[in-house]
């Protein structure tokens, strides 16, 4: 197999991403996210990767999020317990489907909580109780579970979100700037160490 046949492959995944990924999905899920006090990630296995970039990528833009991606069943259950209406949970969710993640959405969904889902298709168990479902292609031709077209969606949902809310990011850089530049006048950490997004 040689590398052209590769990067073909990969173009023409990426070509039905950005067909799956509709318009609609993307706003309603930015609109989730400016209205949530708190955002909960809940995944299992390989989707426990995406719950903690999605975290990472979110956080550095301003919001409260919290990953338990990869936490024990306990810590998942203590951590959600504090979720409430005013809150999001972002589920990653694709085949083979853990019983334990649609469990907890079932549980979740039926408390009024609201359900952002990332799913590999819109007739998936998670998209079928999420408010919101962006379906992401994760079939490869030589793996099942390919997370690139995830991370992409990730950082699609990441930049509009940043276009339609950069007061959000700019009080948070001003909080950041502030912390960072006491760090440095404790000698601690140097002012060009830390990357905003």
């Amino acid at each position: 197999m040689n590398v052209g046949y590769l990067r073909k492959a990969t173009e023409q995944d990426t070509d039905l991403l950005f067909q799956w990924a509709n318009e609609k999905s993307v706003r309603e899920a930015v609109e989730l996210l400016q209205n949530a006090k708190k955002i909960y990630c809940v995944a299992c296995d390989f989707s426990s990767a995406l719950s903690h970039y999605f975290q990472a990528r979110f956080t550095r833009l301003g919001l409260n999020v919290e990953d338990i991606g990869s936490k024990s069943t306990t810590d998942v259950l203590h951590s959600l317990a504090f979720a409430d209406r005013n809150d999001l949970v972002v589920i990653f969710s694709f085949a083979e489907y853990s019983k334990m993640t649609l469990a907890v959405e079932e549980y979740l969904s039926m408390n009024g909580i609201k359900i952002l889902c990332f799913s590999d298709g819109e007739a998936s168990p998670a998209s079928l109780m999420a408010d919101v479902s962006i379906i992401c292609c994760t079939r490869h031709f030589i793996l099942l579970n390919v997370m690139t077209s995830v991370i992409m969606l990730i950082d699609l949902l990441a930049i509009t979100f940043f276009n339609e809310n950069k007061v959000v990011f700019i009080q948070h850089k001003k909080k950041l700037d502030k912390m960072q530049r006491y760090l440095f006048e404790k000698k601690v950490m140097p002012l060009d160490r830390m990357d905003p997004l």
